[in-house]
């Protein structure tokens, strides 16, 4: 009796092993690499930044509650985030050089 809660422990952790497993071998190993996904999606933000910047108006969840706090507008905002995105990007590229 006492071995059935370590062997359903045993087959939720082989689960969970697999999943990671699986996730390794998409991102990192065998399929879409972290060097390729960080620049595209800096690229999206980049683009997402500057439609937000050429609009005539931001969001209302941002201008009422976090504009008035951050003191930043959106645009600005998803600029900074893609400059540093590719900034530790560069940095990453040079370190492991």
């Amino acid at each position: 009796m006492e071995d059935q809660p370590k062997e359903g422990m045993t087959d939720r952790l082989r689960q969970v092993e697999q999943v990671l497993y699986g996730l390794d071998q998409q991102l990192l190993t065998g399929g879409l690499r972290l060097t390729l996904v960080l620049p595209a999606f800096a690229l999206f933000l980049a683009f997402i930044g500057w439609s937000v910047a050429t609009s005539a108006e931001a969001p209302a969840w941002w201008t009422d509650g976090i504009e008035p706090t951050l003191k930043v507008s959106l645009g600005w905002t998803l600029v900074a985030i893609q400059f540093t995105m590719v900034l530790t990007f560069t940095l990453m590229l040079l370190v492991h050089r």
